[in-house]
């Protein structure tokens, strides 16, 4: 990209580390046609569309950083203001929109220790009450800075998702299974009319002793 910046600088000191590092002042930073290697912009919202159940911070960190890597971050121009001071160079957050994907730019530059930082956030508006984000830092020494990436934005706005959205119906396949399982047979009570039709038994009939004989005379 193209930088251009407008700086009022002040310094004092007997050597050169001395005006390095008692630089002081404010200005502006504003880049054009700025790229941003393995910065892919739609990467948070392609990896909180594709988590259906409740993340495994492992895998969704993979993730990310596999769908970051996918193409660079492309920027027309961003502004921000620039602070000075005792050698350090600080920016204010620089901002661009693409739809609904948002993205903050800020960093600072160490010039007695010859070492710098970037921080890039990426944020997907209107997802969920929680906004699914990354972060991206760069930091370390010039020319040997160190890569991060941060998902717990993201892996939070997966969660609050999946809690709000409750425990999900089974699979398709688990409810075909179930709908061919006939239903247990509940055993039947014999009918009225079944029941009527057996012949009743006659009522006990009282049976008196057998007579005793006589004797004879």
């Amino acid at each position: 990209g193209v930088l251009r910046t407008k700086l009022s600088l002040g310094a004092n000191g007997s050597t050169e580390d001395d005006l390095i590092g008692s630089l002081s002042g404010r200005g502006t930073l504003a880049i054009s046609s700025l790229e941003i290697e393995r910065a892919d912009a739609t990467a948070v919202s392609s990896v909180f569309a594709s988590a259906r159940e409740a993340p495994d911070e492992k895998q969704i960190q993979q993730a990310l950083r596999a769908a970051l890597d996918r193409a660079s971050l492309k920027v027309a121009r961003i502004e921000a203001p620039l602070v000075i001071a005792n050698g350090i160079v600080r920016s204010g957050s620089a901002k661009a929109q693409a739809g609904n994907i948002e993205i903050v730019l800020s960093g600072s530059l160490d010039i007695p220790r010859r070492s710098a930082e970037a921080l890039l956030n990426i944020e997907v508006a209107g997802s969920s009450s929680v906004r699914p984000g990354a972060m991206v830092n760069w930091s370390g020494p010039l020319g040997a800075l160190e890569r991060k990436v941060d998902a717990k934005a993201l892996i939070t706005a997966i969660t609050l998702r999946v809690i709000e959205r409750g425990p999900q119906n089974p699979p398709n396949g688990s409810l075909r299974q179930n709908e061919r399982t006939p239903p247990a047979k509940k055993k039947q009570a014999p009918a009225k009319s079944d029941i009527e039709s057996v012949p009743l038994l006659p009522p006990p009939a009282n049976i008196l002793p057998a007579p005793q004989p006589r004797g004879e005379n």
